[in-house]
């Protein structure tokens, strides 16, 4: 599925000579943005707000209630840390 939302977004950024388009997801109105630049500003936490962005009935279905998805500040970045550090080698291992 998400290679096939990458391969989709490409052909439309590269059919209208653009990084970004507007579009429909589940019958929401969504942005898609493409590159390295569109990548810098969706993380920058100043632009983007994560909380209430996931409508509730995809949070209790895909991701959970209160998942990392869904929050933002000191929140968010506590529970990246959390997950980031089941990533490394040593980690992966241990989990193995």
């Amino acid at each position: 599925m998400g290679d096939f939302f990458r391969k989709a977004v490409k052909n439309r950024t590269d059919d209208y000579h653009a990084i970004l388009f507007e579009t429909r997801l589940l019958g929401q109105k969504a942005v898609c943005i493409s590159g390295e630049e569109a990548v810098k500003m969706f993380y920058d936490p100043e632009k983007f707000k994560r909380n209430g962005a996931v409508p509730k009935r995809i949070q209790k279905t895909l991701f959970g209630e209160n998942a990392i998805q869904t929050l933002d500040g000191k929140e968010h970045l506590h529970r990246k840390a959390l997950f980031l550090s089941l990533m490394g080698p040593d980690a992966q291992q241990h989990l193995a």
